[in-house]
This record gives C-alpha cells, structure tokens and sequence, in this order.
C-alpha cells in the first residue's frame, strides 16, 4: 500500500486515503497476537483475514484515488 502512494506522490500526483493505513494494520496485528496469546481461539487467524482483506480494500480505494488525481492533472477544467 505504502508503494502505491509513494508511486503517486513521485509522480505529483494524490493517492490519499484507505480504509487502514499503517498504524490501524499495526493496532489489528496487535490485538489479533494480543488476544490470541490470551486464549481467544482463531483470534490471530481471524485479524490476519481481516487485515489481508482490508489491505486489499485500501489498496484498490488508493489506485482508484491515483485514477482520479490523473485524469483531473490531465484534464484541469474537470476538476472539482
């Protein structure tokens, strides 16, 4: 995810935004570790699932935002 947005911003163009950026894959990775070295059962399997699909999620909402930001550098007058 980072690599989309470094991409963008290399190219002067916005990849902002995703549904969980660093510090929330980091805070689910934890928990996940934290409740399964508690007993929770499939608590780390479950948080890696749902961190993998998150990723997947925010990785298509920055590609999307990529789009977007180069059809509007492309074309100024279709801005906002």
């Amino acid at each position: 995810m980072s690599y989309v947005k470094a991409r963008a911003e290399g190219a002067g163009l916005s990849a902002e935004g995703g549904l969980v950026e660093r510090a929330e894959r980091l805070l689910l990775a934890l928990v996940g570790t934290g409740l399964a070295g508690l007993g929770v059962p499939y608590a780390l399997d479950v948080a890696l699932w749902l961190l993998a699909a998150a990723s997947v999620w925010t990785v298509g909402q920055r590609i999307a935002a990529v789009h977007r930001s180069a059809r509007d550098a492309a074309d100024p007058a279709a801005g906002p």
